[in-house]
């Protein structure tokens, strides 16, 4: 992978200066729609239909036990209008946990897990999201893959990526172990959200070192994970000395070692660094630079590699 870079200089007052002059001129209020005590709102989704929104119940851990429900609004464009569906707390239990929510295939679909304490599994359901007639109901729970789990060592989790064009889908599992090394399971789905083909990596570097910043996957079944790697601690500077570093470590369709490109410019340093993928391959980076020695940040880059 070849990378090129274009720095530019931005003054942080000129910055301020054109956010300002770009404020929203005029927000409009939904007015109240009531719902009873006890949530925190967990997920918000725009689509072209409306608005909708994710809320789960706050309890304490002895409330807990019997399930801790979950509610899905639809808005309309409007904001005028809400319809809900939820979960049933009694019925799903105290071991699910809401995972997210995606539209895929014209239809939403709500992504939840269970871990299921007598085999020792964690398991990433689906469930459809139908709305007729201006109500929302939640279609046949399907099983989308799992991981076994050792519970003195977490639970682990899952999250769901998905390439721009919504042709390639991948579960990526964080499984807990006693090693200094983070191990992932990722599973490949296609459009239907069936698996099609999974492995496990195991990432080069100790985790207590490793802070894991954003991860993608493309249309070819390559993952990528941008990361920032520490010498010692998690701390950003030592004695006024970087501690760390960025890079790219990229898993090319099936294989299971990693390319690792080191991210730095010369002469300044990395304070922050984003990333996202184009249709043909090319990684584009952003981030932003200090003067070396200096923490005040006073510039941006960015990274072009294909």
């Amino acid at each position: 992978m070849k990378i090129c870079l274009l720095l530019s200089f931005l003054l942080l007052p000129l910055l301020s200066f054109t956010q300002e002059n770009n404020l929203i001129k005029k927000i409009n209020w939904s007015g109240k729609h009531n719902i009873s005590e006890g949530f925190r709102l967990v997920d918000i989704i725009t689509h072209k239909e409306g608005i909708y929104s994710v809320r789960e119940g706050i309890y304490s851990v002895k409330e807990k036990k019997k399930g801790t429900p979950l509610f899905i609004g639809s808005y309309n464009k409007s904001m005028d209008t809400k319809t809900e569906v939820g979960f049933d707390p009694e019925a799903r239990g105290a071991n699910w946990t809401y995972e997210g929510l995606f539209w895929i295939n014209n239809q939403f679909q709500l992504f939840s897990s269970f871990y299921d304490t007598k085999n020792s599994e964690n398991i990433l359901y689906r469930e459809p999201i139908n709305k007729e007639k201006d109500k929302l109901k939640l279609g046949k729970l399907q099983r989308v893959t799992g991981f076994p789990i050792q519970s003195k060592y977490g639970l682990g989790n899952f999250e769901i990526l998905k390439t721009e064009s919504g042709k390639t889908f991948v579960t990526c599992s964080t499984i807990p172990n006693r090693s200094d090394q983070e191990v992932m399971q990722l599973n490949f789905l296609n459009q239907q959200l069936v698996e099609t083909s999974s492995k496990n990596i195991v990432l080069p570097y100790n985790k207590e070192h490793l802070e894991i910043l954003e991860k993608r996957v493309d249309d070819e079944g390559n993952f990528y994970l941008l990361s920032r790697l520490y010498q010692k601690g998690r701390v950003n500077r030592r004695k006024g000395t970087p501690n760390y570093e960025y890079i790219l470590m990229v898993y090319k369709n099936q294989n299971i070692q990693a390319l690792t490109y080191h991210l730095s410019v010369d002469d300044y340093l990395l304070t922050d660094l984003k990333f996202n993928l184009l249709k043909e391959g090319t990684v584009i980076l952003a981030g932003l630079i200090s003067d070396a020695g200096n923490a005040k940040t006073n510039g941006i880059c960015y990274f072009k590699a294909d």
